[in-house]
């Protein structure tokens, strides 16, 4: 995929010297940028350049300086753009304003930052965020040309150049740290997996392609993000065979994480362990002893906390039947053993005498009178039952609920539920 080149220029007097990269190719130039293109020359189809007065007099026109480079190497769809210095907030909000206006949606960018007011890298890096979250804008590289390796300028231009060897920074990191930090931040803030799955493709396909499938971590945080996509849709749509097939991998899922979080030669990025750390965390409401009906009841926690309150109100009272029949030793998906106890609880809550029930009667009395949690759940079952119901009519019953109250509300069964089951 073509990309778009962008670069800041500066003003002071640049010295000729070997700029090297962390792959050890080197280019001899004063200007950081002609090493960076030079690299990515046929990578390169937009070449966009921010100056200011000062930079364009000093470095931009003129034999040797940076547009007669360009000549040079036969570039021609080269963009100039005239920023201020940003010394206040207005010039640094235009400054804003320029960059995001120059680059096109759904650009990739290759950046150099080495020659820039030290204000305008940050100003950059704000850019940036912004661009990838409006634009959809995606960065391939980004570089800084750390010249100050050599020393004093002064003493620099004593030396022959070619001992004048500074290395090039592949800085493209500091952008993806914001990535996949934003990306799990979005996952553990609102429940959506996209972003993670998008890096999945992006980031570590590649390395995956490339290893063979080899690399583990590449490998553990694909198995990762595969694994919570699939919980987040079957908690979407309530499909609880699904929901029980993750829990069932809770080992294997939290053995992925840590191979992430604790193999030392993490060559990916050391610095998203602590963010993946949170993944971790999150996810430890399905460790434990507890039956697999127990931790899916428990999984109604993340509804509550990511407001799929209809999603919840159906897996808690769901759940509810699956977990009493599993105590009484019943088979939880038999639909005439999941009918009788949701018969049993409506016949304890409201008291109905025997000559009014339907179904299979002596089920319905076995649940009634010898099954365990029956009596303690009863009310809470049947008000679930009223409350879904109310979502499920859409608010078009007489004395529908407030959105507020079927939340507050589903909180409480939740927790009353908690409350009798931990007994």
């Amino acid at each position: 995929m073509a990309s778009t080149f962008l670069s800041f220029l500066g003003t002071n007097n640049y010295l000729g010297c070997i700029y090297q990269f962390p792959d050890n190719q080197h280019f001899q130039t004063k200007y950081t940028q002609i090493a960076v293109i030079k690299k990515h020359y046929n990578e390169i189809n937009k070449f966009l350049f921010f100056l200011t007065e000062d930079a364009k007099k000093n470095n931009w026109d003129g034999e040797g300086k940076l547009k007669d480079e360009l000549d040079k190497l036969k570039i021609n769809e080269v963009k100039t753009i005239d920023i201020p210095n940003g010394f206040d907030n207005n010039q640094l909000l235009y400054i804003f304003t320029l960059l995001v206006q120059n680059i096109e949606n759904e650009a990739t960018l290759i950046i150099d930052v080495t020659h820039s007011f030290r204000s305008l890298p940050i100003t950059l890096s704000s850019v940036l965020e912004y661009l990838k979250k409006v634009k959809n804008v995606s960065i391939k590289y980004i570089y800084y040309g750390a010249f100050e390796v050599l020393g004093n300028p002064r003493d620099v231009e004593k030396k022959p150049v070619e001992e004048r060897i500074a290395p090039i920074l592949d800085i493209t990191y500091l952008s993806a740290i914001n990535d996949w930090t934003s990306a799990i931040d979005y996952f553990l803030e609102y429940g959506n997996i996209d972003k993670l799955k998008d890096l999945s493709h992006t980031a570590i396909k590649p390395i995956l392609i490339e290893t063979q499938g080899k690399d583990e971590v590449a490998t553990a945080i694909r198995y990762v993000i595969n694994i919570l996509d699939k919980l987040l849709n079957a908690l979407y749509t309530c499909r609880i065979g699904e929901i029980f097939d993750v829990i069932g991998k809770f080992n294997d899922l939290n053995e992925s994480l840590n191979k992430v979080i604790n193999k030392e030669d993490n060559a990916i990025l050391p610095q998203i362990v602590e963010p993946f750390k949170r993944i971790q965390e999150k996810l430890q409401i399905l460790n434990g002893d507890e039956d697999i009906t127990f931790k899916s009841i428990k999984l109604v926690k993340w509804c509550i906390d990511y407001n799929w309150i209809q999603q919840g109100f159906t897996l808690l009272q769901e759940n509810l039947i699956s977990y009493v029949l599993i105590k009484n030793k019943k088979d939880y998906f038999e639909k005439q053993e999941r009918e009788s106890l949701s018969s049993a609880f409506n016949i304890i809550k409201n008291n109905i005498p025997e000559c009014k029930w339907k179904g299979d009667i002596d089920k319905i009395r076995n649940c009634t009178e010898n099954f365990v949690l029956v009596k303690e759940l009863a009310v809470i079952y049947n008000d679930l039952s009223d409350y879904r119901n109310d979502i499920n009519h859409g608010g078009y019953r007489q004395n529908s609920r407030k959105a507020d109250d079927l939340k507050q509300k589903l909180n409480y069964f939740y927790e009353r539920t908690l409350e009798i089951l931990l007994r």
